[in-house]
C-alpha cells in the first residue's frame, strides 16, 4: 500500500511512502504537528484507501474510508493520536476491526452531519476554501501581470519606444535633410529625414509628418533620442529650430 501525507491547509498531497509498513506509518503519525491541520492516506488502489485528517483542536479528528468504491465516514470521531494509528495500522493488516467507530455511507450520515458540524466536513470544507482562495489570487494576479505586460508592450510599440527597450540611449541634435511627399490611398503624408553625427559617424533616420508632430522643412533642427549600441535606432523627441522662421526673420 502507498502511504500519502498532506501538511497544512493549503499544502500538496506528497506521495511519503511507496511501501507502508507499521514503522512508517507510526513514525509520521508521530512527527506532525495535530494542532494544525494534516492528512494521513493509506492507499490500496483508487476504491480501497482510507484517510485521517483534522486536528485536535478546535476542529477535531475524522476517519474516511472507501470500499469497492463505496466511502464511508466515521460516526464516532477519534479523540486521540493514538486511535488514528491504530486504525492505520489496522487497515495496511486489512483488520476489519478498524470499523469499530461505526463508519457509515455520507447518506446515512447527512442528517447526523448536519446535527452534529462533523470534523471531516469542517476539515475538508476549510482546505478547499483555503485552496479555491489561494488559486483566485494566484489567478488574480496572474492576470494583472499579463495586462500589465501586453499594456507595457502596446504603450512601448504606440510611443517608438519598443526599439528601445534594454538599451542605453542619449539624446542629440540632428538636421531635417530631405521633405519627400508619399502618395496614400486618400491623399499625401511627408516622410522627414535627418541626419546626425555620433562618434564621427553619420546617421540617418525618418519620421511621418503628423498634425502631432507638425511641418518641418529642410535645414530644420531636431531634438532626437538614439541607442548608443546602434545609433541607427533613433526617434524624434523635438523641434529645436524652424528654419523656415529664421529665414522669415531675416
Amino acid at each position: 500500500m502507498r502511504l500519502f501525507l498532506t501538511k497544512g491547509w493549503t499544502g500538496n498531497q506528497e506521495l511519503a511512502s511507496e511501501f507502508a509498513s507499521e514503522e512508517a506509518i507510526s513514525s509520521f503519525v508521530n512527527s506532525l504537528d495535530w494542532s494544525e491541520f494534516n492528512s494521513i492516506t493509506l492507499e490500496q488502489d483508487s476504491s480501497n484507501w482510507i484517510s485521517v485528517s483534522g486536528n485536535l483542536t478546535p476542529d477535531g479528528l475524522a476517519i474516511v474510508f472507501e470500499e469497492n468504491g463505496v466511502s464511508h465516514i466515521s460516526d464516532n470521531a477519534p479523540q486521540t493520536i493514538e486511535e488514528l494509528e491504530d486504525v492505520l495500522v489496522l487497515f495496511l493488516q486489512s483488520d476489519p476491526s478498524f470499523k469499530k467507530f461505526g463508519f457509515k455511507s455520507p447518506q446515512e450520515s447527512n442528517a447526523s452531519l448536519a446535527q452534529k458540524d462533523h470534523a471531516f466536513w469542517k476539515v475538508r470544507f476549510k482546505a478547499n476554501e483555503m485552496r479555491e482562495r489561494r488559486k483566485r489570487w494566484f489567478n488574480f494576479f496572474v492576470a494583472i501581470i499579463i495586462v500589465g505586460g501586453f499594456g507595457s508592450v502596446f504603450y512601448l510599440s504606440f510611443t517608438d519606444e519598443l526599439k528601445f527597450l534594454g538599451r542605453k540611449t542619449e539624446y542629440s541634435t540632428a538636421t531635417v535633410t530631405a521633405v519627400s511627399p508619399r502618395n496614400l490611398k486618400g491623399g499625401s503624408i511627408n516622410v522627414i529625414a535627418y541626419g546626425f553625427d555620433f562618434e564621427e559617424i553619420g546617421y540617418t533616420g525618418y519620421f511621418w509628418q503628423t498634425s502631432t508632430t507638425g511641418s518641418f522643412q529642410k535645414g530644420d533642427l531636431i531634438k532626437i533620442k538614439f541607442a548608443v549600441d546602434d545609433p541607427s535606432r533613433s526617434k524624434l523627441i523635438a523641434r529645436i529650430v524652424n528654419e523656415g522662421l529664421l529665414k522669415k526673420k531675416d
